[in-house]
């Protein structure tokens, strides 16, 4: 994401808390980005020069009619300084940042098969014991984990894979310097 993909979802949540309306905005920025990652030739439409401004925010006015005006108002904001087509990745860091005002932290967890309750309910509360108020914890399932887990937590991770022991225990074998003399 760019760097003013950030200022712009940050002057937008800054407007939303302050007009008490975040929690509505966030909604509408997860139909925005549903919406542009969901149909390729809306993102092209918006990247394209050759569209006139005003062209974009009618086809925008029509496809994102549901939005409250402060949303409107906001994407027709974006239209007008030339910055549609970091649409996408302006919502999407918007979400991000009102997740993380919120306290509530995205995780994602790597295991050999699928996590049972009791599983998902140790995790989420380790992760909140860290400081997290919520956790929205995502499942991935990948047998090469032999057995073990991998949990993502925004740029930390901690691996205690079976597979990784074993990338390990090979690489610790590769350094052996000890040379058999007989």
């Amino acid at each position: 994401m760019s760097l003013s993909s950030h200022r712009y979802a940050k002057a937008l949540l800054d407007l939303s808390e302050e007009r008490s309306r975040s929690a509505e905005v966030a909604a509408d920025m997860q139909q925005v980005r549903e919406a542009l990652s969901s149909s390729r030739e809306l993102q092209v439409f918006l990247a394209s020069p050759v569209v006139k401004p005003h062209q974009k925010k009618k086809v925008l006015a029509e496809v994102f009619g549901g939005l409250s005006e402060l949303s409107r108002s906001f994407v027709n904001l974006v239209v007008d300084h030339g910055r549609e087509g970091n649409l996408s990745a302006i919502a999407s860091s918007y979400l991000e940042s009102y997740r993380r005002r919120q306290g509530t932290v995205s995780a994602t967890v790597a295991s050999a098969r699928a996590l049972t309750p009791e599983q998902r309910a140790q995790i989420e509360s380790a992760i909140m014991a860290a400081g997290a108020k919520a956790v929205e914890l995502h499942e991935e399932v990948n047998p090469d984990l032999i057995g073990g887990l991998v949990v993502r937590v925004g740029d930390k991770q901690i691996d205690t894979s079976v597979a990784q022991a074993l990338r390990t225990l090979d690489r610790s074998f590769q350094k052996n310097l000890y040379i058999a003399d007989f």
